[in-house]
C-alpha cells in the first residue's frame, strides 16, 4: 500500500479523501465526451460507449498492426478506482506492458511509470497534474492500446486518453489482460 492511502472494507481513500469523489473538472474534459442526462444535467459518456462508437466507425486494428507503426504505443488502463486497489492495478498493467514489450512493441505505460515514481517522490494525486504529465506522450504516441481491465469504462483518465487518440485519428486496439497471459486479481481483493 502506498503512503497516504488507507483501505477499509468498503472504500479506498487517499489523504485527500475518498477516491470516488474525484472526477475531472468539466473544463478539462473534451466536449465530445460530455452529454446530457434526461434531466439536462451533464455527464461523461462511458469509455464503453466511446469504444463502441470507435468500433462502429473505424476499421479494427490488431496488435500486429500497431507493432508495424513508427514510434511508441501508449498503454492506457484504469488505476485510481480499480476495485483491487492501485498496487494491483499497477501490477496488472505493468505485467501487460512487459508482455507487449517481449513481443517487440515499444510501449509507454503511464501507470507503470507514475506508480513507480510515486513510491519515491510524493506528487499530487490530482487528475490535472497527471494529465499535464501525460499529454506530451499522448500527443507523441503512434497509437493506443486500451487495457480492458475490470472497470476500465469508469476511468476518467482513460476516457480522456481514448478521446484524444480518437480525435487524432490514431489507431486504437482493445486488449483484455488474459489475452496477454496476465490474470487480474479476484474481485474484492484490496492491495
Amino acid at each position: 500500500m502506498m503512503p497516504g492511502y488507507t483501505v477499509s472494507a468498503d472504500l479506498v481513500t487517499t489523504t485527500f479523501g475518498p477516491l470516488d469523489k474525484y472526477v475531472a473538472a468539466n473544463d478539462n474534459v473534451p466536449a465530445s465526451i460530455r452529454g446530457l442526462t434526461g434531466s439536462g444535467k451533464p455527464y461523461l459518456y462511458s469509455a464503453k460507449e466511446l469504444a463502441a462508437r470507435d468500433r462502429e466507425t473505424e476499421p479494427l486494428h490488431t496488435l500486429d498492426d500497431l507493432a508495424k507503426l513508427q514510434g511508441f504505443i501508449y498503454l492506457g488502463s484504469p488505476y485510481a478506482k480499480y476495485d483491487a486497489g492501485m498496487d494491483e492495478a499497477a501490477r496488472v498493467v505493468t505485467e501487460c506492458a512487459g508482455k507487449l514489450m517481449a513481443r517487440g512493441m515499444r510501449i509507454y505505460c503511464p501507470i507503470a511509470h507514475g506508480h513507480a515514481v510515486t513510491r519515491y517522490q510524493e506528487l499530487p494525486r490530482t487528475w490535472d497534474f497527471w494529465k499535464d504529465q501525460d499529454q506530451p506522450l499522448i500527443d507523441a504516441a503512434s497509437s493506443l492500446i486500451v487495457l480492458e481491465m475490470r472497470g476500465w469504462w469508469d476511468s476518467v483518465g482513460l476516457k480522456y486518453e481514448f478521446e484524444s487518440f480518437l480525435n487524432a485519428g490514431k489507431p486504437i486496439v482493445y486488449v483484455e489482460p488474459p489475452e496477454l497471459g496476465v490474470e487480474e486479481p479476484k474481485l474484492g481483493r484490496a492491495s
